[in-house]
């Protein structure tokens, strides 16, 4: 069984070995290839391994995806940058227009 598993791991193992507090491997377990029984959570190398490269997988996105994203920003940071000439635009025809005698 430990051919196909890989080596037991405890979760004060992965917590350490992750970088992390054990409450966060505890928490996350299933999604880092574990299993809880009853009040202990079991982990098996190659479990953990194919867990996160899966996951790893799933989040990265494609060349285009990528391109897509980075357009969609670029074209948001515009629009923040023509939205905020605009505001100074009325800000300052607001200060003029005091007392609203151009209306």
């Amino acid at each position: 069984m430990e051919k196909e598993l890989g080596k037991r791991v405890t979760s004060d193992e992965l917590a350490i070995f992750l970088g992390v507090n054990v409450k966060t491997v505890r928490q996350y377990y299933k999604e880092l290839g574990g299993i809880r029984l009853g009040s202990r959570y079991i982990f098996f190398e190659k479990g953990v391994v194919n867990a996160i490269s899966k996951k790893r997988e799933m989040e990265s996105p494609s060349e285009n995806e990528w391109k897509e994203e980075r357009e969609d920003i670029q074209d948001k940071e515009r629009s923040l940058i023509l939205g905020k000439r605009d505001e100074k635009r009325t800000r300052s025809v607001g200060r003029a227009d005091r007392y609203n005698l151009l209306d």
